[in-house]
């Protein structure tokens, strides 16, 4: 499904499992910028290319919202179609691995490009970042505003291992000026698009309210394992949250 968000800002859902990936296509003056690159080659060669071709975009850079499969799967074989971008990550990996290319690790507030900057928000993976568009205060958001995950038949609730990270990403985001949000999955009970200051403030509660769930349960139940925590957890019906989860949030004063 394709999106228009702004008039510069395009937006494209791509199959992933039972569930779907997004990528969003920026037109800029000073080259465009393609967020995230879907999970396998054909991503890029039956979604992507056709994509940035029908928007006779010129790709200046490539922006990772963080080095997980289904957002930066597909970069090598984008490569071989723009060999020239730059790709902004934070992911170490992505630097050593693409060593050849030009790989950027930007810090948190950079301006890479006229208008947009980067926003780290750890929580979900250590690299997890925004862009954000300064003047329109559209911020995309990839994978790292989980809410409550996402229905499907795998373990996609919630997926947040850096808990205390994450508190600060959430706790940071909430005093800057965004008046729109866009992730890259449908997450509970959201979705996808958080419009307008008051949606935005309900959407940063749900990305910690399931942790806080969870602590409140593991607090009821002293005696009870990870394990056991999650059957409770999982009785209200929400999306399955992988243990590791259970054992972060048990490790982290909250």
């Amino acid at each position: 499904m394709k999106e228009t968000i702004a008039e510069n800002i395009f937006r494209l859902t791509i199959p992933f499992e039972d569930i779907y990936t997004t990528v969003y296509l920026i037109k800029h003056e000073d080259g465009d910028i393609l967020f995230d690159t879907a999970t396998y080659p054909r991503d890029i060669e039956n979604y992507i290319i056709p994509f940035i071709k029908s928007h006779d975009a010129e790709l200046k850079f490539v922006f990772l919202s963080h080095d997980h499969g289904d957002h930066a799967g597909g970069l090598e074989t984008l490569l071989k179609y723009y060999p020239s971008v730059r790709v902004i990550s934070r992911s170490q990996e992505i630097k050593e691995n693409f060593a050849s290319f030009d790989i950027h690790i930007p810090q948190d507030g950079e301006e890479f490009a006229e208008g947009f900057k980067t926003v780290t928000i750890e929580g979900h993976s250590y690299d997890s970042m925004g862009l954000l568009d300064i003047q329109k205060r559209i911020l995309i958001s990839g994978d790292s505003l989980q809410l409550y995950g996402i229905y499907g038949s795998g373990e996609w609730g919630a997926n947040v291992k850096l808990v205390e990270e994450h508190i600060k990403a959430i706790n940071k985001l909430r005093t800057m000026d965004i008046e729109s949000i866009y992730a890259a999955h449908d997450y509970h009970p959201m979705g996808y698009a958080y419009i307008g200051k008051e949606n935005i403030t309900k959407a940063f509660d749900f990305c910690l309210e399931p942790l806080y769930r969870i602590k409140k349960l593991m607090k009821a139940f002293p005696e009870k394992n990870d394990v056991e925590i999650r059957e409770i957890y999982q009785k209200e019906k929400l999306p399955t949250v992988k243990l590791p989860v259970f054992a972060a949030v048990r490790e982290t004063e909250m």
